[in-house]
């Protein structure tokens, strides 16, 4: 399959195997022009759907990668503040282990994650969408190529009519 993005005539080329110009000179003529637009629109459908599957990809990405970083985090065992130097007592490391009060700050420490994070499930839930959003749009467009390549292909076989001299 040719590339979404490439010329409609490129597209339509592959997969006739006619050459490109002149389908795209037979695009061009009255009955299939408004086929050849429709196209088009499907063809921006899919691209548009593309983007949104990418951004999706991103966020949940983003949403992972912040996870570790909290993970990472929490796993730290400073020595010393890191805001303005001063050790931390063996007696706040045992408020630590003990009762689950920062060593750093005494703030109150979550416990470990037991599931998946919400913010990731919706993140998961969104790329689902889109990846299907995206699937489906790019069928549509190959049925309209394909559709639109055999009207290409009958037209190619009808002679021009001649004009009057």
């Amino acid at each position: 399959m040719s590339a979404p993005d490439a010329r409609l005539a490129d597209r339509l080329a592959a997969i006739t195997g006619m050459p490109a110009d002149f389908i795209d000179h037979v695009l061009h003529r009255g009955r299939l022009a408004a086929l050849t637009e429709e196209a088009d629109r499907l063809r921006r459908d899919y691209l548009a759907q593309l983007r949104r599957r990418q951004a999706d990809e991103k966020a949940l990405n983003d949403e992972r990668e912040n996870d570790t970083a909290r993970q990472l985090f929490h796993g730290l065992e400073p020595h010393a503040c890191p805001r303005c130097e001063a050790p931390i007592s063996e007696r706040r490391r045992r408020e630590e282990r003990e009762h689950r009060r920062c060593a750093v700050c005494s703030g109150a420490l979550p416990g470990p994650p037991e599931r998946t994070p919400a913010a990731e499930i919706d993140a998961r839930l969104r790329l689902a969408i889109s990846e299907a959003d995206e699937i489906a749009a790019v069928a549509r467009l190959r049925n309209a190529e394909i559709a639109l390549a055999r009207l290409v292909a009958e037209a190619a076989d009808v002679p021009e009519q001649r004009r009057p001299e």
